[in-house]
């Protein structure tokens, strides 16, 4: 089940209908990181396994989904991090989080194990401002890609495909 078990409840209903033989999970949309964690519970307890479903997110909130992801025993396949791998730069201090081939070590730090890099927040900030705002809020975007299409600049070259 990908983008329809977003919420605890949807985890529930499929769950119940014994609709997917895996299921991913978005703190993005599942009240957050407790209610990822619910949900993952909630597909443990009837034996699915559960992947996470990553789109964009920065160094913090990667880092946030990397604890997720250690602490349920049903993360057991492979995980969504393709996004991240694409960044250049992060905001937080010592730049973008390191793969080994397709792992990561999940941060060992104070709190999450990432400290946002301020200076950086206010380099993109400024750039959000000047390139993606008119009068305080975001231009029509031309693509479905949400925001992404104004942080191309930023990314590696991911091919022609996504272009």
């Amino acid at each position: 089940a990908h983008e329809s078990g977003w919420t605890m409840y949807e985890m529930l209903n499929i769950v119940k209908r014994q609709a997917a033989d895996v299921i991913h999970v978005d703190p993005r949309f599942d009240a957050g990181f407790t209610g990822a964690r619910i949900s993952a519970g909630i597909a443990e307890a009837a034996g699915i396994p559960v992947v996470l479903h990553s789109y964009g997110e920065l160094g913090v909130a990667f880092a946030g989904c990397l604890h997720l992801a250690a602490s349920c025993p049903n993360f057991s396949l492979a995980n969504q991090g393709t996004s991240y791998r694409l960044l250049t730069d992060d905001i937080i201090k010592g730049g973008p989080l390191q793969f080994d081939v397709n792992k990561m070590a999940v941060p060992s730090g104070i709190g999450i194990g990432v400290q946002l890099d301020e200076d950086k927040v206010a380099v993109y900030e400024e750039y959000y401002q000047r390139e993606v705002c008119v009068d305080g809020r975001e231009k029509q975007l031309l693509t479905d890609a949400y925001a992404g299409m104004y942080f191309r600049p930023f990314f590696r070259d991911w091919g022609d495909e996504h272009k």
